[in-house]
């Protein structure tokens, strides 16, 4: 049961949401941003969807290489990671990433240890490659320094390639522990040592670096197929780390709202009229979704997704601790 002030402190945060939603809606001359939405808008999110595309096959042929050896069959991992995708235009804080370790447990019987695990490697990787994209960027455009992007390189690369390290401390620390839970930390733990060999960690870098610098191309091509909106390569990284800062703050759904903010802000600060700015960081969200929008609803209703099934394990399980 939920208690008071838990209800109490949602309640608050949800009443300042809808006062900041109505203050910003009534504030915005939306007459002006509708008159910056043009055909070429709308050209651009369409045809940038080719990379968006090609960006998520090359993210599911990684997601099948690092839960199982040998690799996952890809159609599953796509759906995989278009189900989470979808699932988390719905859910704040990316929670849904669970979702593509409960639906190939539940289709493939990959253990769910080795999807959690394949998880974590990847937001290692992602985290390292996006922020060096969108420093690169920023160095470039703010800094006029690109020193801060070679050392961030450096210290990512030095903590990618400690991963083995931990693990192996994790599971000899907690050798003499007994417990689901630690059990489950040991698994993943495994799999980590097992699957993650420097040439798969040579592979998995490398697709890494495809599937960012696939996106990165996309938010380039979005800009640079219309006449209103031109952007230097310093410019659309710094677009590019505003969306994925927004995206990667756990506030609504789907990153609504935050991203609009965040996008609109740095091309305001690039001299661009708040209309424009609206209208393109609009424009640019609904590319960035528009596959997982469209394919999520009928994979749900086509594919199960495997949490009723994972529900279902945990509860027998504590059923027969306490009948035990």
């Amino acid at each position: 049961m939920i208690s008071l002030s838990k209800r109490a402190s949602f309640s608050i945060k949800l009443l300042f949401v809808v006062i900041a939603a109505i203050y910003i809606a009534i504030s915005i001359d939306w007459i002006a941003v509708w008159r910056s939405v043009s055909l070429n808008l709308i050209e651009a999110i369409l045809i940038s969807q080719v990379l968006f595309l090609s960006a998520t096959c090359v993210i599911a042929f990684r997601h099948s290489i690092l839960v199982r050896v040998p690799p996952a069959p890809f159609g599953n991992c796509l759906a995989a990671v278009l189900l989470s995708a979808g699932v988390n235009l719905v859910t704040p804080g990316r929670i849904a990433e669970v979702i593509k370790a409960t639906y190939l447990r539940k289709v493939l019987k990959v253990p769910l240890a080795n999807g959690t695990s394949a998880i974590a490697v990847e937001r290692l990787f992602d985290v390292a490659a996006v922020s060096a994209i969108a420093l690169a960027g920023f160095g470039g455009a703010v800094l006029e320094n690109s020193q801060i992007f070679a050392a961030f390189l450096l210290l990512a690369f030095v903590g990618l390639l400690s991963i083995h390290k931990v693990a192996g401390l994790i599971l000899r620390v907690t050798g003499k522990y007994e417990g689901r839970w630690v059990q489950f930390l040991r698994e993943n733990c495994t799999h980590v040592i097992t699957m993650l060999t420097k040439r798969r960690l040579g592979s998995v870098a490398g697709l890494t670096v495809t599937s960012w610098s696939l996106h990165f191309l996309a938010i380039w091509l979005f800009f640079a197929l219309q006449s209103e909106v031109q952007l230097s390569l310093s410019q659309v990284a710094l677009v590019f780390g505003a969306v994925l800062f927004a995206g990667a703050v756990p506030a609504l759904p789907g990153g609504i709202g935050l991203i609009q903010v965040a996008v609109s802000m740095t091309l305001v600060a690039m001299d661009f009229p708040f209309s424009v700015a609206l209208a393109q960081s609009i424009g640019l969200h609904i590319a960035e979704v528009l596959i997982s929008a469209v394919s999520a609803p009928f994979l749900i209703l086509l594919r199960p997704t495997g949490i009723r099934d994972l529900i279902g394990s945990i509860s027998a399980s504590r059923k027969e601790r306490e009948a035990g």
